[in-house]
């Protein structure tokens, strides 16, 4: 009797028990789950490539006036802050030539500051002053609005207190671009971002860096007077209706950052 015991339990583990099924059933519940995190992976390398921006910049919304202004003529040489001139509608001015200042005489003369994605409001929409505190710096740029039909005249003299901590979030920044006229590769070499934890690239770096990808894109400002989307061309390597294969000298340029584990807290443009 127990030898027939025996040869039946001998004969149902050849066949395979439970107890030896279980490695088969580990590695195909290990398969099932390799097979799950590919396919999560895969959708979120999707939602990152999506992440990437195409389409234009950004313009500043209408501001609260029921003035129409002129159509205004060439833009003017707006870089010393004893002598600024805002022909009617819209200007462009460069946060290096009125940092550091008290901007009130802005409000005196009637003109509206517009700032986009600022680092006082690290979000990706538009500041207004004098309804919003802005305070500007190098090396972004702004929008000026001249409401009236008249040429204004500014004259900052008093100085103010300049902002400590500035954190740039995600979205699109408008920077102006002090040198000569650059090619795409040269001015993204010139542009150098800072990170919260101290390290820092250039912004052709940038682009293909796993910290934090920048858009490929460059938009080029090359109507500091008007917000039409001819306004701006992308930079590329050619010159056509759309695109510039150089950034003009002393002009201004749209450039987008995307997210990052660690947020810029500088941007510098070196000439």
């Amino acid at each position: 009797m127990n030898d027939h015991l025996r040869r039946l339990e001998e004969k149902v583990h050849r066949k395979g028990s439970p107890t030896t099924k279980r490695p088969y059933y580990l590695v195909a519940i290990a398969l099932v789950g390799l097979v799950v995190a590919f396919s999560l992976a895969s959708v979120f390398r999707d939602q990152i490539s999506a992440d990437v921006i195409d389409t234009a910049p950004p313009v500043p919304p209408a501001p609260s006036t029921n003035l129409s202004p002129v159509k205004p003529p060439n833009p003017t040489d707006n870089t010393n802050p004893d002598n600024l001139s805002f022909v009617s509608g819209w200007s462009m001015i460069a946060g290096s030539t009125i940092a550091g200042y008290d901007f009130a005489p802005f409000k005196d003369a009637g003109l509206y500051l517009y700032s986009y994605n600022d680092p006082t409001y690290p979000v990706s929409e538009w500041a207004t002053y004098p309804t919003g505190q802005i305070t500007p710096q190098a090396p972004l740029g702004y929008y000026v609005f001249n409401p009236t039909s008249e040429t204004k005249k500014v004259t900052l003299k008093d100085k103010n207190t300049p902002a400590s901590d500035t954190v740039y979030g995600r979205g699109w920044h408008l920077i102006y671009w002090p040198g000569v006229a650059v090619s795409y590769s040269e001015l993204a070499g010139s542009v150098k971002l800072t990170y919260s934890d101290g390290t820092g690239m250039t912004l052709a770096e940038a682009v293909s860096s796993e910290n934090h990808r920048a858009s490929v894109k460059i938009y080029v400002a090359i109507n500091e007077n008007s917000l039409e989307s001819s306004a701006v061309k992308e930079l590329t390597t050619e010159d056509s209706t759309t695109t510039i294969s150089k950034i003009p000298q002393k002009s201004y340029f749209w450039v987008y950052l995307r997210r990052s584990k660690n947020r810029v807290t500088r941007i510098e443009v070196a000439q």
